[in-house]
């Protein structure tokens, strides 16, 4: 991922897939999400690592994922969460884009939406807002290849301080597929979807280019991993 003010660019370095630019008044303006009409797509030979090819197809047997696994070979240095989700998209009518609710359009699903404010208790769950943009307009994302999530600290733009002392934010998770459709069918989706969460990397501030996000992010990252994938 790369940046430059307010705009980040999400996919390869030389044809980034999509564009994200974050709101100079976050609390006040939405983010707005495009994908970006030369971006480069995983190449369809792209494979997963001989070293995890045998156990990834073993846990993967059963899930939505049908195509798409090359993404796991694509991603750069770093730490990230695979997530096999129990979660399914929510019959849900608003999208998140930080602080500012829109009506969710049909490319977009919504996994989880529960959001804390002052009353957040100590080792309580992190308030977290996580959806799925597809890459065709009116057409429900794809839950058929592994997505890769991008973490946004401070996603509503406000920071609280708990009765406890502790400080505290929202976050939003933001998944995208990175590899075309394989074939014309409809992707069965009550199968499990795998979610990829980065720990130390693709992680924004909406409230700015602060140095430490990566850090502030890793410490609930794990707690976030085990939301998405068990719904709890």
């Amino acid at each position: 991922m790369s940046g430059e003010n307010n705009a980040f660019e999400f996919g390869f370095c030389d044809r980034p897939l999509y564009k994200l630019e974050r709101p100079w008044s976050p609390s006040d303006d939405p983010w707005e999400v495009q994908r970006l009409p030369n971006g480069r797509m995983i190449a369809a030979e792209a494979t997963v690592p001989d070293s995890i090819e045998d156990a990834y197809s073993q846990w993967t047997k059963g899930s939505a994922v049908s195509y798409g696994d090359g993404i796991i070979g694509c991603l750069p240095s770093g730490s990230y969460y695979l997530v096999r989700s129990e979660l399914r998209p929510l019959d849900a009518n608003r999208l998140l884009l930080g602080n500012i609710a829109v009506p969710r359009p049909p490319e977009v699903a919504i996994l989880w939406d529960k959001l804390t404010g002052i009353e957040y208790k100590k080792n309580q769950a992190p308030g977290l807002f996580a959806a799925v943009f597809g890459t065709e307009a009116g057409v429900l994302p794809e839950l058929s290849q592994p997505l890769l999530g991008t973490g946004i600290l401070n996603f509503t733009g406000q920071r609280y301080v708990a009765p406890h002392g502790e400080i505290f934010s929202n976050s939003g998770l933001w998944f995208f597929p990175f590899s075309s459709r394989i074939g014309d069918e409809n992707p069965e989706q009550p199968k499990d979807p795998l979610l990829i969460i980065p720990e130390d990397t693709f992680i924004i501030d909406a409230r700015g280019p602060y140095l430490e996000a990566e850090q502030r992010w890793k410490k609930n990252a794990y707690r976030i991993a085990q939301l998405l994938a068990r719904g709890r």
